[in-house]
């Protein structure tokens, strides 16, 4: 059965901020969390998905951002969920944010900042 809300991890590489959010489980409540007009689904690991902006890249943005274990850079918000194989929906993430190394870059300069400093 598909849940109401759910909680995810929001990754927002402009403030290089990771954080718990709780937001409606329908297509707008992504498209407001991500400040998008258009998502698209990364396979993080068994058991959740990174949710993306998928035209981050088009919109300006300085700064952008890995994950530890996940090929790629990514460029504007996203949101880790986790995933319902069964009834195919998302619902609340299965992971500890505290085990999750984000890592900011920015794309003009050479700066790095490791959220594990």
């Amino acid at each position: 059965m598909k849940q109401e809300t759910i909680k995810g991890i929001l990754i927002d590489p402009d403030k290089q901020e990771v954080r718990q959010v709780e937001f409606p489980n329908k297509l707008e409540g992504y498209y407001e969390l991500l400040d998008c007009d258009l998502i698209d689904r990364v396979a993080f690991d068994d058991y959740n998905d990174l949710i993306v902006d998928d035209e981050g890249l088009y919109k300006g943005h300085d700064t952008l951002f890995s994950i530890e274990g996940l090929e790629g850079h990514y460029v504007g918000k996203a949101v880790i969920v986790g995933v319902d194989f069964k009834e195919g929906e998302w619902k609340d993430a299965v992971i500890d944010e505290d085990k999750l190394h984000v890592r900011f870059y920015k794309r003009k300069t050479d700066e790095t900042k490791d959220d594990r400093d």
